[in-house]
């Protein structure tokens, strides 16, 4: 995860993650409130997942550019914006509200790429020493 980790703290980065972070949108646990859903269910997959990176980084049985398995769900950024007024007052919200509660659209679709991409992450990229260096 030491890509995505780098990016986010990246101040001159424009993904998703980098700007909830540099403008201290999600005080703590980061990774938490977007990748889990809140409830005994969510926090018991969120677990299980993160033994099984754990597990397949311990030994070394994963590939670069890790891939997500499953589909991001909008309810993860919903939850904190919807009841917003500034994302209240965004037309294109409202217009397609119905849509991104149903997972039929992604948020990512008009707030750009949440971490960087899987080319940016492949060895040989001219990103990857960046985003893979041993932070400090």
């Amino acid at each position: 995860m030491l890509p995505m980790v780098n990016d986010m703290k990246d101040p001159d980065s424009g993904t998703l993650a980098a700007r909830h972070y540099k403008n201290r949108w999600i005080a703590e646990n980061q990774c938490f409130h977007c990748h889990s859903d809140y409830g005994l269910g969510g926090d018991l997959e969120a677990k299980m997942t993160g033994f099984r990176h754990l597990a397949r980084y311990t030994t070394r049985t994963y590939q670069e550019p890790i891939k997500a398995r499953v589909r991001f769900d909008n309810q993860n950024c919903l939850k904190c914006h919807e009841s917003t007024p500034r994302f209240a007052r965004v037309q294109s919200h409202a217009t397609a509200h119905e849509r991104l509660a149903a997972n039929q659209m992604i948020c990512l679709n008009c707030h750009g790429q949440s971490h960087p991409t899987s080319v940016q992450r492949t060895p040989g990229s001219s990103d990857y020493a960046r985003l893979m260096e041993k932070m400090k």
